[in-house]
């Protein structure tokens, strides 16, 4: 992300998700979260782009928290870190619509 390879970025961040997700043992939720994570994709890189112009870090602090909590096996954390990371991804989709009406 710092030298400007924001898909890089993202496939990184899915391949970390990922290896966490596959780790559940449930493959059909990681078949499902691939998919959407493909459906969004478009929506992900314009979000990456809007945190990056804006110097916005929070983007990225999400993954060092998710792997401590899944580190620690503290489920509960991964959960609360990942809807928080969710809500973030959100938010920044909306400012983006909201910027171009």
């Amino acid at each position: 992300m710092d030298v400007g390879d924001i898909v890089d970025a993202l496939n990184l961040d899915e391949k970390i998700l990922g290896i966490l997700y596959t780790a559940s043992g449930n493959p059909v939720l990681v078949e499902s979260i691939r998919g959407l994570w493909q459906r969004c994709r478009a929506y992900k890189i314009r979000g990456a782009q809007r945190a990056r112009e804006k110097s916005d870090g929070t983007l990225w602090s999400f993954q060092p928290r998710i792997v401590a909590a899944a580190e620690a096996r503290d489920g509960e954390a991964v959960a609360k870190i990942t809807e928080e990371s969710m809500l973030s991804a959100m938010d920044r989709i909306r400012e983006t619509f909201a910027a171009k009406s």
